[in-house]
């Protein structure tokens, strides 16, 4: 798979769909007691990203194979939650993958659906910055078991003079690799999980938090092609 297949440049403007589609396998309203609500940002905590066209690797100095990230500006149930491990993507685009985030509290988010990388220009003034986003949506797991569907965002930024979205996308098809990148995110748990989602609809998971964009249907696009 080359990257072309997994990069694409998004504009700013966000797809934004109803929640309560036809076929929806989630229950909205609150979530049961136990299961996890509410959002965190990710510190990278001294985890880096290594980037090439087939992997995003996170780094610590301390742990292997898996990057370790803490928690910050934590609401509602993750208030106490403070590290958790990271997985790498191994594709970009890897799912499902279980324990992509594992909590310190034992809790965990399991992916059922990546977007793979975004890349775009971050600077409107000059050329030089792009924005990196990776978008996730799966379900979190409570400690004791109760499941609630969430969504998260990793994002980390690149500089270099001259620079654009699309002569990065180059570089790393032609096998550059982009190490020690910085990393940051965030994270929502939503509501109960009713049943076990399916892929289709994670999307409308996606597309309802404003994270589905130009990356999914550019891929479709080439698969049709």
């Amino acid at each position: 798979m080359t990257v072309q297949s997994i990069f694409s440049k998004v504009t700013k403007a966000a797809v934004a769909l109803p929640i309560v589609a036809a076929g929806l396998a989630f229950n909205v309203g609150s979530a049961e007691a136990g299961a996890l609500i509410g959002s965190f940002q990710i510190d990278n905590n001294d985890t880096l990203i290594n980037l090439t066209k087939n992997e995003i690797d996170f780094v610590h100095p301390d742990y292997d194979p898996d990057g370790f990230i803490a928690l910050k500006a934590q609401t509602q149930s993750f208030v106490g939650i403070e590290t958790a491990f990271i997985k790498d993507l191994i594709p970009i685009d890897l799912a499902p993958i279980e324990n992509f985030f594992l909590f310190d509290d034992g809790s965990s988010f399991d992916v059922v659906q990546n977007a793979g990388l975004k890349v775009e220009n971050s600077n409107p003034f000059a050329t030089g910055l792009v924005d990196l986003t990776v978008a996730l949506a799966g379900i979190f797991e409570s400690s004791t078991g109760e499941k609630s569907q969430g969504v998260a965002n990793i994002t980390f930024q690149f500089g270099e003079q001259g620079l654009t979205a699309n002569k990065f996308i180059t570089d790393l098809n032609n096998g550059r690799e982009f190490k020690n990148l910085t990393l940051s995110g965030t994270a929502i748990a939503i509501a109960e999980v009713v049943d076990v989602p399916e892929p289709a609809t994670i999307l409308g998971l996606l597309a309802v938090s404003g994270l589905a964009g130009t990356a999914i249907r550019k891929r479709k696009e080439e698969a049709d092609a």
